[in-house]
């Protein structure tokens, strides 16, 4: 989302911007450990530790898992785009 990819084959003969910049997948990735590590403590607690809580703790860990998930998807996509545009761009 916030990695400009190169534009298709068809298009790169003219000047072209893309995000050289690894600073967006990093991060992505960072927020995937945080989350890594939210899941593991709340898969170290027990269900009535979440009593009064705002979620329970299955909802906790599912949510942890799905947003790990979103974050190394869009980790890999972005180091995959920023990859490529660095391979493209004219350079010493």
């Amino acid at each position: 989302m916030f990695v400009k990819a190169p534009p298709p084959r068809g298009d790169r003969e003219r000047p072209f911007d893309c995000t050289t910049s690894m600073a967006a997948p990093v991060l992505d990735g960072l927020l995937m450990g945080l989350h890594g590590v939210r899941v593991g403590y709340a898969f170290s607690q027990d269900d009535a530790d979440y009593r009064g809580s705002w979620s329970s703790r299955q909802f906790d860990i599912g949510l942890g898992l799905g947003l790990m998930f979103v974050h190394a998807i869009s980790a890999y996509a972005g180091d995959r785009r920023v990859t490529e545009c660095r391979s493209l761009q004219p350079g010493p």
